[in-house]
């Protein structure tokens, strides 16, 4: 009970702003601002059960998905389709290329060597 008082006191000195408390605490506004506290009862409840004190792995995690996803809609607005080749085998000039080195080379431990 005494935590709570102490700590609901701090809240009031602050007025309950969020990013004053977060700054104090050493907390992640984004935590606060993601669940809100009602009171300064609530604040020191929340805060003393460890709901403003995430990892900061999980809260740059949900950053990184959440701009992703939105850079993914940005960039595939821009996509447009294209036409593909299809691979119609080898060219014949690169196979005639190929058997000139394998020929001259007399051999395929030779040939391997080169490359």
């Amino acid at each position: 009970a005494e935590d709570i008082s102490a700590i609901s006191a701090i809240y009031h000195q602050y007025r309950g702003n969020a990013e004053s408390l977060a700054a104090h605490y050493g907390l992640h506004l984004e935590l606060i601002n993601k669940n809100p506290p009602t009171s300064g009862d609530d604040f020191a409840r929340k805060l003393l059960e460890g709901i403003y004190a995430g990892e900061k792995s999980d809260i740059a995690r949900g950053a990184l998905r959440k701009n992703l996803a939105e850079d993914i809609n940005v960039v595939s607005a821009n996509l447009r389709r294209v036409t593909t080749k299809e691979c119609q085998g080898p060219l014949r000039k690169d196979v005639e290329d190929i058997a000139k080195v394998y020929l001259s080379c007399k051999g395929i431990e030779a040939l391997a060597s080169k490359f």
